[in-house]
């Protein structure tokens, strides 16, 4: 969830951008939209790490890598390509649009990514349970041999 809500507010920090008429405001866009990818970024690689298994991670991990480092070059080609058609003002807020309405499509078609911080929670709650009955377990079979 902390994936989709950063990438919203980076959406949402480029469209700002594009409106604002202020310098100062503007720079704070372009701040608050660099905040939301570096989280974007390190909750990306989290996610890599925590849900690819063991075997597929070094491949998933290079493609993410792939991706993170040609999308943004990608995206400057498409806003320059489209300030050229149009004006910069109109470039940003159309690849913050974009950026809001491709990361809804995502959203509504992938419930996992919705709920993956709430799976990862429950996985770790279930596995201190399972650790904490394994060391009750323990403990009482070394009781039951000293009593025996």
């Amino acid at each position: 969830m902390v994936q989709l809500a950063a990438a919203a507010v980076r959406g949402l920090a480029l469209t700002v951008f594009g409106l604002a008429e202020s310098l100062w405001f503007a720079l704070v866009c372009l701040a608050v939209a660099g905040v939301a990818d570096t989280v974007s970024v390190a909750t990306r690689g989290t996610l890599v790490q925590l849900a690819i298994p063991d075997s597929h991670r070094g491949r998933v991990s290079s493609v993410e890598y792939v991706l993170g480092v040609s999308g943004p070059d990608i995206g400057n080609f498409r806003a320059g390509a489209v300030a050229g058609l149009t004006s910069p003002a109109f470039a940003a807020v159309s690849g913050g649009v974009l950026c809001l309405l491709g990361l809804a499509g995502l959203a509504m078609g992938n419930a996992s990514l919705r709920r993956f911080g709430t799976q990862a929670a429950d996985t770790t709650t279930q596995a201190a349970d399972t650790t904490t009955q394994a060391a009750d377990t323990t403990t009482q079979a070394a009781d039951t041999v000293s009593d025996g």
